[in-house]
């Protein structure tokens, strides 16, 4: 499992140390087409994914598009649920299963309190799901700038 932690970003400069405490809250998970990871608006948990290997979709049924569905794919190795976990706020979306996937599910609250009692580590990983989030807002900017100038 630490060798398929360790091929997401926000986990590659850890040390063994570092993924061994990780890992002992958190479980692999071999899911199946249609199996949900987190649930829009739930607030149960404050788990975060990484998925090793198939597909997600990311879906949100509360936008207030004509739709009602905005359906975005996910790739493998990317990290799931970190703004509710960051936020402490409700799920903003659902993650599906698109076929037979593989997640690593860590424990929120165990991660977070890992991070308050070893402050170095809890600064690096902060500074790469910044820039995680970061590059994610970029991104949607710029999509937003196609949708807005090429109507």
């Amino acid at each position: 499992m630490i060798s398929e932690l360790v091929e997401n970003s926000l986990f590659t400069d850890a040390s063994m140390e570092v993924l061994e405490d990780i890992m002992s809250f958190s479980e692999r998970r071999e899911c199946e087409d249609g199996d949900i990871l987190i649930e829009e608006n739930s607030s149960g948990s404050f788990n975060l994914f990484i998925l090793c290997e198939g597909k997600v979709e990311v879906v949100s049924s509360s936008t207030g598009n004509a739709s009602s569905e905005v359906v975005i794919s996910s790739l493998e190795k990317d990290l799931l649920g970190e703004i509710s976990w960051l936020l402490r706020m409700r799920r903003t979306a659902t993650v599906r299963c698109i076929g037979e996937a593989i997640v690593i599910q860590i424990n929120g609250d165990q991660l977070m309190q890992y991070f308050e009692n070893n402050k170095k580590v809890g600064y690096e990983f902060m500074t790469k799901i910044a820039k995680l989030l970061a590059r994610r807002l970029l991104n949607t900017d710029d999509l937003l700038k196609q949708l807005l100038w090429n109507v």
